[in-house]
C-alpha cells in the first residue's frame, strides 16, 4: 500500500506527463497547420502570378511565362513554387539536424545516437 504522500506525488507526476503530452500534441498540430498553410499560399500565388506578371507586359511578345509545360503558365508556377517550398523545408531540416549534431559534440553524454534521427 502506498501512503497518501506517495499517491499525491504520483498524481502530480502523471499530471505533468499529461500536460507535456498535450503540449507536444499542440506543437505537432501547429507544425502541420503551418506547413499546410504555406503549401496553400504557394498554390494560391501560383494561380495569380500569370495575371500579375502579364498585366504590364504583353506575354505574346516576350516569352515571360514561368511554364515548364507548354501552354500552361499556372502549372509552371505551381511546380516552381512547390520546388522552392521543398528546398526551403529540406534546408531547414538540415540546419536543425546540424545544430543537434553540434550540441552532441559539445556534450556527448547528454544525448544518444537515437536522438539524431
Amino acid at each position: 500500500m502506498r501512503t497518501d504522500d506517495e499517491r499525491i506525488k504520483a498524481m502530480h507526476r502523471r499530471a505533468k506527463e499529461i500536460e507535456k503530452e498535450d503540449r507536444a500534441r499542440k506543437v505537432q498540430v501547429a507544425r502541420i497547420l503551418s506547413a499546410a498553410g504555406a503549401l496553400a499560399a504557394v498554390v494560391a500565388l501560383a494561380f495569380f502570378m500569370p495575371r500579375i506578371s502579364g498585366a504590364g507586359i504583353p506575354v505574346e511578345d516576350v516569352n515571360l511565362k514561368a511554364s515548364l509545360f507548354a501552354g500552361s503558365p499556372v502549372l509552371g508556377y505551381i511546380v516552381i513554387g512547390l520546388l522552392a517550398f521543398l528546398l526551403g523545408v529540406s534546408f531547414t531540416v538540415f540546419c536543425y539536424r546540424l545544430r543537434k549534431w553540434q550540441k552532441q559534440d559539445e556534450d556527448p553524454e547528454e544525448k544518444g545516437p537515437e536522438d539524431l534521427l
